[in-house]
């Protein structure tokens, strides 16, 4: 229903956030919750962080550290500076200040309340700043900013504490360093003091490379350590000639203190006393332990891989003493023993066996799962089956929510507490991010344990390995620590249920007494095979003696150290006792917060900005996360239908959802506040919100104050205003019928026809309270259940965001908040201009996204990439994956690349890559490498989301030294979640060998190089864990940095070639195997002016050695270096005798370098020598004559025209010799050389500078060494192919391979004759033959290994190639050709080339008409299956593609009002490949008119037509017109079928016929639609559903998988998809078909259609759904 005016709607209980539009100013909240920080733009370039310094002071494990950054905003205006560190998730901040200009800003802790207070009382100022905070596993981020003047400084100083825990025998203190640019001073400077001792420290980083390693300087006596690290500018740099800072990730101390004998280690300073309890050289007590282990569907992959992977390592080193048992669950339990065995190696050995077996499907039974264990447990202890003194505990992993059996989880965690008893521990892991984690955490605590989160990652099985190790060896059981009464109060916790191997119990307490020197401790716990029981007197030590150093001491250290542990342990009685404990806990941690000047969840700090230009000072505030409570109830009243509908979202407390968002602004606002009941927020020109406060009793045991949200003037909001509300406020189309019965009688139930979907709703009445606050009155509404399931646009989690301020789409977020007196009298504000405010009692948001236009060109030319600052450490690339396809030689290859921006606000993300040279391919911008060309491509990408770069090019693999060579170049830069290689190899003549390696493998990587290989396939994978990706042990950076090459060559038959011929086009390969080398008469042209001094000069003379030295003695050769001057060696060739040689090689040794560069005179000596011997006949009638011209420069003496030097060497040269050209270094004219090798039978090479720039110029000499055939010939019938490659060369070289490809006139040609015709050692070459086609299942059986009609694109590739190369060395005729015909079959092929560029051009999405599209629209399904929308109104297409098995049977069009029906089922190829990726079509149709009486079946063979119980048949050979009462028929002959229904819609079939001979397609129909309009509004299916128009935007264009296929972000029913711009064929000419553009929709139109493909399946032709 669309056009309603005033539609109201209501949220109850809910929280939301408005947004004003405009500039958002006031002060921004500096919190640990997960909120947005509005940044401003910054020059990164001017401002200088001068000063970085961590200070952490450790005394007693208590660490207290300060950081100090130091700025200087050096531009010349204004600029906003930010100061960003992650800090340990343990710790406590317990200071922050800014020193601006010698003015100190210090912190201010107070209860979050009035800290809010306070920030409300400052929003109008206009001051922005803020602190937020991003978890990681052991970290979080806190991040400030504040507006500095010109030429400014700002000092930022952050001091935080936390209390070291002990793990696995040592102290772990965690500092991560991000300066994000070189540093002026920097330094990290750890002090620690144990009194006892230290017994070791080590210190470490992940970016410290060999040079820096001495810079850590680390000094250590008895009780003290120094760690210090302070690099200077030049030591920071990450590269010789690059700016950025090597240091980039966590620097690391660990240490452990000496176990003194005494059991304990007991400080007395200061009224205060701490007792760290940690004895040595206990024996474990056995424990009996019950791996209880999730297998839910949720678990499959690599989750549960790992799991399996974990677990047999832990059972490996289980202690043979101890006893265990396997329970393995998802909606079942099953146990691998009735009881707990012992750890025996064969009980292992079968355990392992049994995890190995470990499958993952089901839902999730956590209750029944735990509840096994603990019977299991109890039973044999009951039975005396389990060592008295031991330990039991269960072990829980998981990695979701229970969803089967109980999943209550306040009933799951009691029932498992009243099992459990108290007598045993359970520890819980919780797997990846959607495990509820709070729910375990919780239990653990409950039943004396703990619970740790499991990240997602290549280390996984390493983290449960980790946590086992920690609990693998208790030694005492149940530890009671006890201290006199009369002595000490405020005691922490002192009793334990376990002190595990390498752990620390710590206790702190206040004295009574001050003056108090000594009392009495004792400890009583379990023990091994007795109770274990010390006592003694701690006594209190001088200040002196026992800190004789005060450089080690920060203030009172004890008192803080109490302190700390004090609020942490009031903090989880807090979250897990009993309600009176919970509050108890609460106000005593919120009072010691404030005392100790604590930033915890309870408390914030105030920090005063100064005052600037925009008024006022103004505070941050630094939080703690907080949440909110509430139960929505939503009612869409719909007053021109007189009716509502209504729904509930169930979630979690603390789940924001996003009620509305649209893209329209609005410049000033008034508010209208009535005391204690409702704001009115009237935004100009646009929509009116009414937020409702609803008072509850204070003292009511459960409720408390609640909100209601009402819109009115809803029609004012744009169409493409969406969210859980907003979807709504342009009316919805539905009927209801059927009503019946409901549950309760006063309610009841009907049918619900809505977005193609049947619901089962109920008639009910939720309350309006605009009215009557208190009260409300009654509004009829029709309930849909299942949180509104089948109403709103996807599923209801879509709509959850991560912070109140967060939208789901990309765009701006606007703050409406409200001041200290809101609720305590009337107050009316119009007319501002961005207020920000902010919403106690509650908040909704508006989000109004800005939409990006502009172009971008992707073009093979070298253009620059304008790169924007991007922090690098915030974008995660966790997936690379490069597929690697070779069918006969040519290579199509896919490069995916997946990164996510962590950022919190949008970053320019960078996808780099390295080609070869020879691969077409869409490009950003291009440098330049040896074999590889270097591709980039930047994108803005949106905080917190992703990006998926894919990138396809092909190229013909060129044979060389006998092997072809895939060269893949793998720089990810940091280790990678999913990195893999694949290369499948396919020759239909047979593999010869296949090696794979890269210059980065080391020993242990060998083996993960996957090679397989049959007669004619190969498959190499390379897929490293992220564990096995590390550079070394203990850093974070990536050894996979290099080449990856794979080289094979295939069988060579005796017939002397390799001819396929595949789908109307054949390629040749012409390698004949066992020819005699024809003898070759070489002249070297060597340069030896002034720039190829040095090292250049020793490679040359090092190269010509070492090629002297393999020459073959039947060659001739001669030696001609020059600079500007020429001298030969000798005045002819001689042949390469031995004597001949090493004369030569002497002479060689002595070239040096000097005078200037003539090269024209050099070749052209070459050339007359190679004359005048050929007319005297010194050398082989049957040999081959060539130069080789070495080079590194510019020709400036002699003739210096480079056009006239090859015009003078071509005509010199006349034809009749070679010239091959090697370009050394970069200063070199390739171009130049590259012409000219190529106007003369050869070819030229760049020699890079470098250490191995001989090898290369051997290599290269290697190609060209062994002559096998000169002046090659290939012919083939004029009448049978055209369109030929180049077919005639003028040397074949051993180890290479001529390729010839063409189309052949005729498709159903299967053979013809070849014939080559060359020049040999001793007599002409002359083969001829039968080149006939094979059976596409014979040559070609799997097409795993096939890639579309690579036979059609390896010609088109290579036709291209040699168009190009013409275009630059022929005549201006032959240029000019060869230019238009590469420049057609360029765009023909989607080839980026010199010729041709891609732009894309995001569109201009400014808004036309604001009324739905209507009708009119043609809308199509054709192909496999291919869907199209045309949207005429908007000169645009959407479409998409619904992928299932063959038999498949869709519902297309359902429209109930006059009871038409389209179904449509679809058929697969006529052979199914192995990896069962087949296409699919739409091979027959079904319609339905009921009203009309009309049925209609229409097949590829046939069309059958039933009306009025009359049958008619029609054959789709005939050419026939039907005329009914209610339908006609107008039938084409293999073309078309018009269907016309009465006073209804037009559809047409089209009939696609496919060669008969096509190994796999056959024929298929198409479906379109006219009249459209002429549908009922409730009209739906897959094709109904947008007859009615849908209101979509499209932003963001970047670059595709496919060069002419760009991809871009599209808005549509409240969602952010990936799309593709493509070009779909409408089918109106029925064999080619015109090109659509369109926007694809992936993932079977996912997000575009309503619900999910599969919900249109139906069971038969003519059913519904």
């Amino acid at each position: 229903m669309s056009g309603l005016q005033g539609v109201g709607l209501l949220l109850l209980w809910g929280s939301a956030c408005l947004g004003l539009p405009g500039l958002v100013r006031g002060a921004l909240v500096i919190s640990g919750d997960q909120e947005a920080l509005q940044k401003r733009s910054t020059n990164e370039d001017m401002v200088e962080v001068y000063s970085v310094r961590l200070d952490c002071t450790v005394t007693s494990r208590f660490a207290h550290t300060v950081m100090t950054s130091k700025a200087l905003n050096r531009a010349n205006s204004s600029q906003e500076i930010f100061f960003e560190v992650e800090l340990p998730k343990t710790a406590f901040i317990a200071n922050f200040s800014m020193e601006i200009d010698g003015q100190v800003y210090v912190g201010d802790i107070k209860e979050k309340e009035k800290a809010k207070k306070q920030y409300e009382k400052a929003v109008s100022s206009g001051q922005t700043a803020g602190l937020v905070k991003a978890s990681g596993r052991k970290m979080e981020k806190f991040s400030v900013s504040v507006n500095i003047a010109a030429e400014s400084n700002v000092t930022f100083i952050l001091t935080y504490e936390e209390l070291l825990q002990r793990k696995l025998g040592r102290y772990e203190i965690l500092t991560r360093v991000k300066p994000k640019q070189r540093v002026q001073e920097f330094q990290i400077v750890t002090n620690i003091y144990e009194p006892k001792g230290i017994s070791y420290v080590d210190a470490h980083a992940t970016f410290l490379s060999n040079e820096l390693l001495p810079l850590v300087d680390k000094r250590v006596t008895d009780n003290k350590a120094h760690i210090s690290f302070s690099p200077t500018m030049e030591e920071q740099r990450k590269c010789p000639d690059c700016e950025g800072t090597l240091i980039d990730g966590d620097f690391l101390v660990t240490y452990d203190v000496n176990r003194a004998k005494s059991q304990w280690d007991i400080q007395i300073v200061n009224g205060y006393f701490v007792h760290f309890f940690a004895p040595p050289d206990l024996p474990r007590v056995p424990k009996n332990v019950v791996f209880v282990i999730d297998r839910s569907g949720s678990m499959s992959g690599t989750k549960m891989a790992q799991t399996r992977e974990a677990l047999l390592a832990i059972l490996k080193d289980i202690h043979e003493d101890d006893h265990f048992a396997i329970i393995q669950f998802d909606d079942e339990i099953d146990s691998w023993k009735e009881s707990l065995t012992k750890a025996t190696k064969e009980n292992v050995d079968e355990a392992m066996k049994y995890f190995s077996r470990l499958g993952h499907i089901g839902s999730t039974n956590i209750n029944d799962a735990v509840l096994r264990g603990v019977n299991m447990l109890v039973k044999d202890r009951q039975e005396e089956k389990l060592p008295e003194r031991s330990i039991d505990m269960i072990i829980l992993l998981t990695d979701g929510m229970p969803n089967s059996g109980e999943s209550n989880i306040g009933k799951i965690q009691t029932n498992v507490h009243s099992a459990m008893g108290g007598n045993m521990s359970l520890f819980c892991l919780g797997f990846g991010n959607d495990v509820e984690y709070s729910f375990l955490d919780v239990m653990s605590k409950q039943n004396k344990g703990m619970a740790r989160r499991i990240y997602e990652g290549s280390d996984a099985a390493v983290q449960i390995q980790g946590f086992y190790e920690e609990v693998a060896s208790p030694l005492l059981l149940e530890v009671d620590l006890r201290y006199p009464e009369n002595a000490v109060d405020s005691l922490t916790t002192n009793h334990y249920s376990q002190l595990f191997n390498g752990s620390e119990i710590v206790v702190a307490g206040r004295l009574t007494d001050n003056d108090l020197d000594n009392f009495m401790v004792e400890v009583f716990a379990q023990g091994f095979d007795e109770d274990f029981k010390v006592q003694g007197q701690a006594s209190a030590e001088d200040w002196d003696v026992l800190y004789p150093d005060e450089e080690y001491i920060f203030g009172d250290f004890t008192e803080h150290l109490w302190a700390y542990l004090t609020i942490q342990q009031l903090l989880e009685t807090s979250k897990s006792g009993t309600p009176e404990e919970k509050s108890n806990a609460t106000a005593k941690a919120l009072d010691m917060s404030l005392q100790y000047s604590f930033v915890t969840p309870l408390t914030s700090m105030v920090v005063t900005k100064p005052d600037t230009e925009d008024g006022p000072d103004s505070p941050f505030i630094a939080d703690k996360l907080t949440e909110v409570d509430g139960d929505p109830h939503f009612l869409i009243e719909l007053p021109e239908r007189d009716d509502a509908l209504c729904f509930n979202i169930n979630d979690k407390p603390g789940t924001i959802f996003r009620t509305s968002w649209c893209s329209r602004t609005a410049n000033s606002v008034n508010l209208l506040l009535t005391k204690d009941r409702s704001l009115t927020v009237t935004l100009k020109d646009s929509v009116k919100f009414v937020v409702l406060l609803h008072k509850v009793w204070a003292k009511h045991p459960y409720h408390r104050d609640y909100l209601g949200f009402y819109t009115l003037d809803s029609h004012l909001l744009s169409p493409l205003v969406h969210g859980l509300l907003g979807q709504f406020y342009h009316g919805i189309e539905y009927e209801v019928s059927e009503l019946r019965p409901g549950e309760v009688p006063e309610k009841p139930d009907a049918t619900m026809y809505v977005k193609g979907r049947e619901l089962n709703v109920t008639r009910g009445w939720q309350r309006d309270f605009r009215t009557d606050v208190k009260n409300g009155e009654n509004v009829p509404c029709w309930f849909i259940h299942s949180n509104g399931t089948g109403l709103i646009d996807g599923d209801a989690t879509e709509y959850v965001v991560s912070g109140l301020f967060k939208t789901v789409a990309y765009g701006q977020s606007y703050i409406l908040s409200s001041a200290k007196l809101l609720f305590s009298g009337r107050l009316v504000m119009s007319g501002l201009q961005g207020v920000g405010l902010l919403l106690l009692w509650g908040s909704a948001c508006l989000g109004l996204p800005g939409l990006v236009r502009g172009a971008l060109v992707i073009s093979g030319d070298q253009e620059a990439l304008q790169k924007r600052s991007t922090n690098e450490d915030m974008v995660e690339v966790h997936s690379v994956r490069l597929d690697c396809t070779v069918t006969s030689r040519f290579a199509h290859t896919v490069m995916t690349s997946k990164a996510l921006n962590r950022a919190n606000s949008s970053q320019e993300i960078f996808f780099e890559v390295d080609l070869p040279k020879t691969a077409f391919i869409a490009n950003f911008s291009m440098a330049s490498g040896r074999k590889m060309e270097k591709f980039s491509v930047s994108v803005n990408i949106a905080a917190e989301s992703n990006v998926t770069f894919i990138l396809t090019y092909e190229e013909l693999l060129q044979r060389k030294l006998g092997r072809y060579e895939i060269l893949t170049r793998v720089k990810p830069k940091q280790r990678v979640q999913e990195f893999q290689i694949v290369t499948n190899i396919y020759e239909p003549k047979g593999i010869s060998y296949v090696d794979a390696h890269a210059t980065f493998l080391s020993n242990e990587l060998l083996p993960l190089v996957d090679k397989r290989v049959t007669d004619n396939k190969a498959h190499i994978s390379f897929s490293p864990t992220m564990e096995e990706q590390r550079k070394c042990p203990d850093c974070e950076g990536t050894l996979i940095d290099g080449d990856f090459i794979v080289t094979y060559d295939v069988n060579r038959a005796k017939s002397q070639w390799d001819i396929q011929i595949v789908n109307g086009y054949f390629v040749h390969f012409f390698a004949p195997p066992d020819l005699p080398r024809v003898p070759k008469n070489v002249v070297f042209v060597i340069d030896r002016s002034g720039s190829m001094n040095g090292q250049k000069m020793a490679q040359t003379r090092e190269a010509l050695l070492a090629i002297l030295k393999d020459i073959h003695e039947d060659d001739h050769f001669a030696i001609i270096q020059f600079d500007d001057k020429i001298d030969s060696w000798k005045e002819s060739l001689i042949k390469a005798t031995k004597e001949n040689v090493d004369e030569a090689m002497k002479y060689v040794s002595g070239i040096v370098d000097n005078g200037y560069t003539n090269i024209n005179d050099a070749v052209l000596r070459g050339v007359n020598m190679l004359v005048k011997d050929r007319q005297e006949e010194k050398l082989p009638e049957r040999s081959i004559d060539m130069i080789i011209l070495l080079t590194d420069g510019m020709p400036n003496a002699g003739q210096s025209n480079i056009g006239r030097i090859q015009t003078n060497v071509h005509s010199a040269m006349g034809g009749n010799m070679s010239l091959f050209c090697l370009g050394f270094g970069n200063d070199v004219e390739y171009s130049f050389l590259d012409v000219m090798s190529k106007q003369n039978k050869g070819m030229a090479r760049r020699i890079y500078e470098g250490s191995d720039a001989a090898v290369q110029l051997q290599g290269f000499y290697e190609e060209v060494a062994s002559p096998l055939l000169l002046e090659v010939d290939l012919r083939y019938p004029e009448n049978a192919v055209d369109s030929l490659t180049t077919n005639h060369y003028s040397q074949l070289f051993n180890g290479s391979e001529i390729v010839v490809a063409g189309r052949l006139t005729d498709n159903d040609l299967d053979n013809f004759m070849v014939e080559v015709f060359a020049q040999g050692f001793d007599e002409d070459f002359k083969v001829q033959g039968q080149a006939s086609a094979e059976d596409w299942d014979v040559l070609y059986p799997d097409e795993e290994y096939i890639f579309g009609d690579f036979t059609e694109r390896l010609w088109a590739y290579l036709t291209i190639q040699q168009l190009l190369e013409t275009s630059k060395t022929g005549t201006p005729e032959e240029k000019s050709n060869a230019t238009a015909k590469a420049l057609d079959m360029s765009l023909q092929y989607s080839f980026v080339t010199p010729l041709t560029s891609m732009v894309v051009t995001k569109p201009d999405t400014e808004d036309g008409p604001d009324s739905p599209l209507i009708a009119d629209k043609l809308t199509e399904v054709d192909g496999d299956p291919h869907f199209l929308i045309e949207l005429p109104e908007r000169d645009d297409a959407l479409c998409f593609n619904i992928n299932n098995k063959p038999g498949t049977i869709f519902n297309l069009v359902r429209d109930p009002i006059p009871g038409i029906l389209v179904n449509g089922e679809i058929i697969g190829d006529k052979m199914i490949p192995p990896d069962g990726q087949i296409n699919t079509y739409f091979w027959r149709f079904g319609i339905v008119h009921q009203s009309l009486g009309v049925r209609l079946e229409v097949s590829t063979q046939d069309i059958v037509v039933l009306q009025d119980g009359k049958q008619v048949k029609l054959l789709w050979s005939d050419n026939a017109s039907v005329k009914g009462t209610n339908v006609d028929l107008l039938l084409t002959k293999d073309r078309s079928l018009t269907v016309t229904l009465k006073d209804s819609v037009k559809f047409v079939i089209l009939l696609h016929k496919v060669w008969a001979k096509h190994p796999y397609h056959r024929d298929y129909l198409g479906f379109y639609t006219l009249d459209s309009h002429l549908l009922s509004p409730v009209v739906h299916g897959l094709l109904g559903q947008f007859y009615h128009g849908i209101e979509y935007e499209v932003s963001e264009l970047r670059p595709g998988e496919v060069p002419e296929k760009p991809d871009a972000t599209m808005y549509v029913k409240g969602r952010e998809l990936n799309v593709t711009r493509l070009a779909e064929r409408l089918q109106e000419d029925v064999k080619n078909g015109e090109n659509v553009p369109c926007w694809f929709i992936h993932s079977n139109g996912t997000g575009l259609i309503d619900g999910d493909a599969t919900e249109y399946v139906v069971s038969g032709l003519f059913k519904t759904v």
